[in-house]
């Protein structure tokens, strides 16, 4: 699995055929993304990679706003300043807008999230931090996420499974 974190320099033509030849042979992608960026959104090295799948990243103001998943059942509140155009919506706003999306194109898939920033130190916490309501919540998205890329399959994220992932 390849991991992009806020990609900060330019992709060549040539890399980004090498990442979606990738894709299309069975890796998997998560890119995560927030307007923290220097570049202006539409030159960003993100909207690079994700015009190759038919995705976007919609920019705006930071907000912090509900999150609901697939079956419209809320989730948790989280900040964000930017929203996923395209693919397979696995998480929404309260607009419907979409925080992660995922795209399939050969045998792999494209996973973007619109919120890294909710995934740094900062909201995470450091080494040792004891994980309050939100931590934890945050830590049950990250895994969520992560799983089902590797495991190609993408259960609904709801009470059920944060349930069952914290008995384990």
């Amino acid at each position: 699995m390849v991991v992009l974190i806020n990609p900060s320099k330019s992709f060549s033509s040539q890399q980004i055929d090498e990442l979606v030849r990738y894709v299309e042979d069975g890796g998997k992608i998560l890119l995560m993304e927030d307007s923290n960026t220097e570049l202006p959104p539409v030159n960003s090295p993100a909207m690079q990679i994700l015009e190759r799948f038919g995705m976007k990243i919609d920019y705006m103001g930071r907000n912090k706003t509900r999150i609901y998943n697939m079956q419209k059942e809320p989730l948790g509140t989280i900040e964000h300043s930017a929203a996923v155009e395209g693919g397979e919506p696995m998480l929404v706003f309260d607009d419907r807008s979409a925080l992660f999306s995922i795209a399939r194109k050969g045998k792999g898939m494209i996973a973007v999230m619109a919120s890294s920033s909710s995934f740094n130190n900062l909201s995470l916490g450091e080494t040792g931090t004891i994980p309050n309501e939100h931590r934890r919540f945050l830590y049950e998205l990250e895994f969520w996420m992560l799983e089902s890329l590797v495991k190609n399959e993408f259960l609904p994220f709801d009470k059920e499974w944060q349930t069952l992932e914290s008995e384990k």
